[in-house]
């Protein structure tokens, strides 16, 4: 997080990822594949008798979901240029949309499951594409083209200081 004010430029910036919540998504996705392993045994079979004939592929598939959760990364910045915005490994090169194209902005609190269907790369009709990792904190930038970008937040304060800084209006509460 970068906050610096000097002759030309104001900054602020973000780098979160989805790591906090995994803690409990994983213990729970291995509970629950015990558990069906454990449920689908034939009666004929004993559990690691099942097990040999287990499909490989669905423990190679459960460690690439679990390492590409890890990788999710947002990064954001906010100056006097630009809104510049990287959502890691979907949007591998950074988006840029230049300062004057910005028309409005907020920090507001979103319910993630309502508002967005979830955390990560999502799409609301109210809200436009979300960019979120963990929180229930966004920062709302509408363009002057009509298109609605949301990234979290993990320091609403300072995000908060920032469009007030840049003087960017604020965005009506929808």
């Amino acid at each position: 997080m970068i906050f610096a004010k000097n002759n030309k430029t104001m900054e602020y910036s973000e780098k979160s990822t989805m790591r906090n919540w995994l803690w409990f998504v994983i213990p729970t996705l291995i509970t629950t594949i015990a558990i069906l392993i454990i449920v689908t045994v034939p009666p004929d079979r004993t559990i690691f008798e099942h097990l040999k004939h287990f499909d490989s592929i669905n423990i190679y598939l459960l460690v690439l979901i679990i390492a590409l959760f890890f990788s999710i990364r947002l990064e954001w910045k906010l100056n006097s240029n630009e809104f510049e915005y990287r959502y890691f490994p979907f949007i591998l090169k950074s988006r840029k949309i230049p300062f004057q194209e910005i028309k409005d902005a907020s920090v507001r609190e979103i319910s993630p499951l309502k508002d967005f269907g979830g955390w990560g790369l999502r799409k609301s009709k109210k809200l436009g594409s979300a960019y979120t990792t963990t929180g229930k904190i966004i920062l709302h930038i509408h363009t002057v083209s009509g298109q609605k970008i949301n990234v979290t937040v993990t320091n609403s304060e300072m995000a908060k200081k920032i469009l007030e800084e840049l003087k960017i209006p604020e965005s009506p509460i929808q």
